[in-house]
């Protein structure tokens, strides 16, 4: 054994049959999605907007009838319709069209929705550059210490993307100052990541534990973070603002359109768990890979696996995003921002789930503070897994409906 090679005996590559099973299996979740989106979707959105052009085409003959002085009856015979087919005609109309009204209507608590996109645009930019970072040799995986330093880097760096985001959202809601979305995006995530380290901290200073970091260390970092990552995010926040409102194809009406219920198979409660496995299982082989690294004293070098799982799952929960959207809007529901939103969030909640069960069952812990250790790691761990998928899913359903409602003419 050489001494470049000393530390290969604890580093966890795994079979790469695993491995391409699961792309193999998430390749084949895209393609199901796919093909549903290409076909349920184009040939419905075909549909409805032949139907919108015919409704619009009859509506201008009726105009014109009553300018010259025809009758309905002579209309119907102009237009090769019979009374009864000419009164279905009127009275039907697509739905998600009607709803071009309300569409783009902000959400309940815009500040905190814009908040959460913002934050899960980070988590997103984060994963991908210290993905980047390993790929390119920058970092050297067996030097867990220095994962430390690069998360903190990617931490920074990832606050300008997300105060642009959280800026930009808030300025399309109608928003005309930007200081508090700063103030959100700089200290919501890190306040939160920070808070879980000291408790993780504490409980590790009373068991007289060898890992625990001083104290002076942890106010040091604090006030790295203010010197890079603040600055970082309030720059974002002022230069989203600073940039052009998003256009929207359709004005939003004043007074609010009262929304139909939702089928069953839409609801909440049943999209969410069905939703999520689909969109957990895309990533479930390479999350077991990493948990086993990181609890068994194993370093993960798999990162090409991970890079293309990654991009894998951002291409599943856009496409169920986008599915679950027209559907909703379809049933004559608007209040899309949320519900798209919690429908890509909705894998963490197996995320959450596996993790107690990986802990019971393959950890075996005897000690009660590594459990509470383990716990508020994975809690943290299922949080940002949610706010990222839930941005992912803002994003795609957004690009969808303002792509089909700007290929119908507001009336």
């Amino acid at each position: 054994m050489t001494w470049s090679t000393r530390l290969d005996h604890y580093v966890k590559i795994g079979e790469n049959k695993i491995h391409w099973f699961q792309l193999s299996l998430s390749i084949a979740i895209i393609a199901i999605c796919s093909l549903i989106a290409g076909n349920v979707l184009d040939k419905s959105l075909k549909k409805d907007f032949k139907a919108i052009e015919l409704i619009g085409l009859k509506r201008q003959e009726r105009v014109q009838a009553r300018a010259s002085g025809r009758t309905p009856s002579d209309e119907a015979e102009s237009t090769g319709l019979t009374s009864n087919k000419a009164k279905k005609a009127d009275t039907e109309d697509v739905l998600w069209k009607k709803l071009q009204g309300d569409v783009f209507r902000a959400p309940d608590f815009p500040h905190i929705f814009s908040t959460f996109v913002g934050i899960g645009v980070q988590v997103l930019v984060i994963i991908y550059i210290a993905t980047f970072f390993f790929l390119a040799g920058f970092i050297n995986w067996y030097t867990r210490t220095f994962l430390f330093y690069q998360g903190f880097i990617a931490l920074s760096l990832a606050s300008w993307p997300a105060g642009v985001t959280a800026a930009r959202l808030m300025k399309f809601f109608g928003a005309t100052e930007w200081m508090l979305t700063a103030i959100a995006v700089s200290f919501w995530y890190p306040t939160f990541l920070f808070s879980m380290f000291l408790l993780v901290d504490m409980i590790e200073w009373t068991e007289k534990s060898a890992q625990t970091v001083p104290f002076t260390s942890v106010v040091a970092y604090m006030i790295l973070w203010m010197c890079a990552a603040i600055p970082l995010a309030f720059h974002g926040a002022y230069t989203g603002f600073l940039m052009k409102r998003f256009k929207t194809p359709t004005k939003v009406n004043s007074i609010r359109r009262e929304n139909k219920p939702l089928p069953t198979y839409l609801r909440l409660a049943f999209a969410m768990p069905v939703f999520g496995v689909i969109i957990f299982g895309s990533i479930f082989a390479e999350f077991q890979y990493v948990l086993s690294s990181v609890w068994r004293s194993q370093v993960y070098a798999m990162f090409g696996y991970l890079f293309l799982s990654m991009n894998l799952l951002v291409a599943i929960v856009a496409l169920i995003s986008v599915i679950v959207t027209y559907l909703s809007l379809s049933a004559g529901h608007s209040q899309w921002w949320w519900r798209s939103f919690m429908i890509g969030a909705s894998g963490a909640i197996y995320m959450s789930i596996y993790s107690v069960y990986y802990m019971i069952f393959s950890l075996q812990m005897d000690l009660l503070a590594g459990e509470i250790i383990y716990l508020v790691y994975m809690l943290l761990v299922s949080i940002s897994f949610a706010l990222m998928c839930g941005s992912i899913s803002v994003v795609s359903s957004y690009v969808f409906v303002t792509r089909i409602y700007s290929n119908i003419k507001g009336e």
